[in-house]
């Protein structure tokens, strides 16, 4: 190998190392700081989502609470997590339902809650919740709570994910 030819190939390997090892550092900081679509909107396989019964796993349960939409709106003040939860009482007891705590991936607690309205046989309503993430994060689990009139509190924890990140 000549001086020229050896020239021109170091000259390329010193300048090809530092732009990718920029690029790799760029991506890996973009992907950081907006999250990937898959790591929010895919969820695990024993997470719910859209479209399923929060309650599904409750034994002797007369009540339904299933989830009609979710999203987090990221901003720069955090991430808003708002879901709809159609909750209906298929037992012959009034029956009210509690949604909350929240608890993301990375293990932050969100203490507040949201109780269904008194629902009487048949009866059925519609809950609106929103709980504020730390930037980053997603919810991973929530709490509920079943309370009837004739019977003991049920209490669980449900995996839950597949909310799609909406950017401002």
């Amino acid at each position: 190998m000549n001086r020229t030819t050896l020239a021109k190939v170091l000259l390329v390997v010193a300048i090809a190392i530092p732009v990718i090892i920029e690029g790799i550092t760029f991506f890996g900081l973009f992907g950081q700081h907006f999250g990937s679509a898959n790591d929010a909107a895919t969820p695990t396989p024993d997470a719910l989502g859209v479209g399923e019964d929060l309650l599904s796993g409750v034994e002797g349960s007369e009540a339904a609470a299933t989830i009609e939409s979710g999203s987090i709106q990221a901003s720069d003040d955090g991430w808003l997590f708002t879901v709809s939860i159609n909750v209906a009482n298929h037992g012959n007891s009034p029956t009210r339902v509690t949604f909350g705590p929240v608890t993301t991936g990375e293990g932050t607690v969100l203490e507040q809650t949201v109780t269904s309205d008194r629902l009487s046989k048949n009866g059925t309503d519609s809950v609106v919740a929103q709980w504020t993430l730390p930037s980053g994060e997603t919810p991973r689990s929530i709490e509920v709570a079943l309370r009837g009139e004739d019977r003991a509190a049920i209490e669980q924890t449900v995996r839950i994910g597949g909310f799609a990140v909406q950017q401002d």
